[in-house]
């Protein structure tokens, strides 16, 4: 039987109970945090609750979060996030994370393949977009590796430390 959720050594899967120590581990690493718009450590009692709340349902949640692994061995990667998710405008944001000892590896590259083909294929989704800071190149190359088109700049659209900084709109339309 197929997995729509593996490809290239890699799949997708639902968040699990013993996960909110790696989310835990991974939202609270400062150094990480200007690549996202959390700034805001996140305790791990939030985040079991986070865990065991959620349904792993976008049409409930209204987003979808999902570990990304190693096929070989069920080492943790990364994560992957739909969110921001609009049914009537049939469009979700995506946001991935990978672990610094596992990056430039094309993990990053490979789930965002997997999740689009879910997204267009299963949830119906028009389009599937991200805002990428203008100054992180890796990001930019990324979703351009996955088959997104740069369509817009935003002007001072993020924060960070006091500084703001210009946006880049990736989509990949269905």
């Amino acid at each position: 039987m197929e997995n729509v959720f593996e490809r290239g050594g890699i799949r997708l899967r639902p968040m699990e109970p013993d996960d909110a120590d790696f989310f835990y581990t991974v939202e609270n690493d400062s150094g990480e945090w200007g690549t996202s718009l959390f700034f805001t450590p996140r305790s791990l009692y939030f985040l079991k609750a986070y865990v065991q709340n959620s349904s792993n349902d976008i049409y409930e949640d209204k987003q979808l979060r999902m570990v990304i692994e190693r096929s070989s061995d069920a080492e943790r990667l990364g994560i992957i996030d739909l969110f921001d998710f609009n049914l009537v405008c049939s469009r979700a944001e995506v946001g991935v994370f990978i672990l610094k000892e596992f990056r430039s590896n094309g993990y990053a590259a490979t789930a965002l393949r997997i999740l689009a083909d879910y997204a267009f294929t299963y949830l119906r989704l028009m389009q599937l977009y991200a805002f990428v800071n203008a100054e992180n190149d890796a990001a930019a190359r990324l979703f351009e590796s996955a088959g997104f088109d740069e369509t817009a700049t935003l002007k001072k659209w993020f924060s960070f430390k006091g500084e703001y900084f210009d946006a880049k709109v990736f989509q990949l339309l269905g």
